[in-house]
């Protein structure tokens, strides 16, 4: 004999607890989008006790059909609420929206946990909206850690038109002044020296937007106190930040011969005029070959005038 789930009457009435099952659920979404006020703590409770993926349903259809921005936002709230896989299927659809309402959804987008929520953040970093974009890194700088902080610098900095970008400097504002982001690079173990002295170069190259930044001081006085609880990490970043800016440092290669700059201080002398080691300033290379030519060119002159 056929279990009850495998007859044609068990079916029906599977069928019919479905649907009455997403009814019940839609009436519940009615309800937090169509009232002014809403308990969202009890259509929350009231949801959590139904099938995930009938709520997320009920809310998409919701969030497709809605206009109005205080009932979409009501919607797109409680899908970041859920923070689940499906909900972030949809807010990322609805982020891609061409009306004012996609920059909700990248706010309840950006309540959700997870290291696929965050590279989508850092793809509607790049968008062409300037709201969106905003949004977007607004939501990543609440997590307040220094993995945030060197890419917004990054992206910051380097834009087509050689200014900070606006809305990702506000970002970057949010989470404190300049010497908070140092603090934020410094306390963060899962990024390294190297990027933290690029993104401190990156907020050196804005201070029309952060102001002047002794990041050589601050690091110097950080790797010296005893009771800083990054000292280890500050003592790195200042050696390479310090490295970096080395008087005499390798230019470009020449046939495997290394060419230095004179030490008299930062400059862009060309290639060109590089120094070897053993060289000093003014002194011409002047190999074997070519003074044998010059010789000869010499020795034939004198024999031409001496003829005469």
């Amino acid at each position: 004999m056929l279990p009850p789930e495998h007859t044609v009457s068990g079916r029906s009435s599977r069928q019919g607890s479905d649907t009455e099952t997403q009814a019940r659920i839609n009436a519940i979404v009615a309800d937090l989008v169509s009232r002014l006020r809403p308990s969202s703590r009890r259509i929350r409770r009231l949801l959590s006790r139904e099938p995930t993926d009938l709520v997320v349903q009920s809310l998409a259809a919701a969030a497709q059909a809605e206009t109005r921005w205080n009932r979409y936002v009501r919607i797109a709230n409680m899908l970041g609420y859920l923070d689940n896989g499906p909900a972030q299927e949809v807010l990322k659809a609805q982020a891609a929206r061409k009306d004012r309402l996609a920059v909700h959804a990248v706010r309840a987008l950006g309540r959700m946990s997870g290291a696929e929520v965050e590279d989508t953040l850092w793809t509607l970093v790049g968008a062409r909206r300037i709201a969106v974009r905003r949004a977007a890194a607004v939501a990543l700088a609440r997590r307040r850690t220094g993995r945030i902080v060197a890419p917004l610098c990054h992206h910051a900095r380097r834009t087509r038109s050689g200014r900070p970008d606006r809305a990702l400097v506000d970002a970057l504002k949010s989470m404190g002044r300049a010497r908070d982001l140092l603090a934020y690079l410094l306390t963060d173990d899962t990024i390294k020296a190297p990027e933290r002295v690029q993104a401190i170069e990156d907020l050196e190259a804005m201070r029309s937007e952060f102001g002047r930044i002794n990041a050589e001081r601050i690091l110097a006085r950080d790797a010296e106190d005893p009771r800083c609880a990054w000292r280890r990490q500050a003592r790195e970043t200042l050696d390479l930040y310090r490295a970096k800016r080395t008087l005499l440092r390798p230019a470009d290669r020449l046939d495997s011969d290394t060419l230095l700059r004179p030490a008299h201080g930062p400059d862009q002398t060309p290639s060109e005029m590089l120094l070897r080691p053993s060289e000093t300033a003014g002194t011409p290379d002047t190999s074997p070959t070519e003074e044998g030519v010059i010789q000869g060119v010499l020795h034939r002159l004198r024999d031409l005038l001496d003829g005469f």
